[in-house]
């Protein structure tokens, strides 16, 4: 399994949700993500369609287009 960082690059800057996210999206298949921390340790399974920051350390994980679940830094799921 190959697993591909994407999120902020050096040429662009990032955006406030990018600012205040510990971790980081990596997707290891075609269009699936899941969550690493700052030191590659892989929290989730790429099980998620869309990965976003929506405050300091909570992520919003999308399993599809309707449906997703909010983590923590910790890949604890927040009520």
């Amino acid at each position: 399994m190959t697993a591909y960082l994407t999120g902020e690059t050096a040429e662009a800057e990032p955006t406030p949700y990018q600012k205040t996210a510990n971790c980081k999206k990596y997707e290891a298949e075609l269009g699936w993500y899941g969550l690493m921390s700052p030191s590659g340790k892989v929290i989730t399974p790429p099980r998620y369609c869309d990965i976003t920051a929506i405050g300091y350390d909570l992520y919003l994980c999308k399993t599809d287009d309707i449906r997703g679940e909010v983590l923590n830094g910790k890949g604890v799921r927040i009520r």
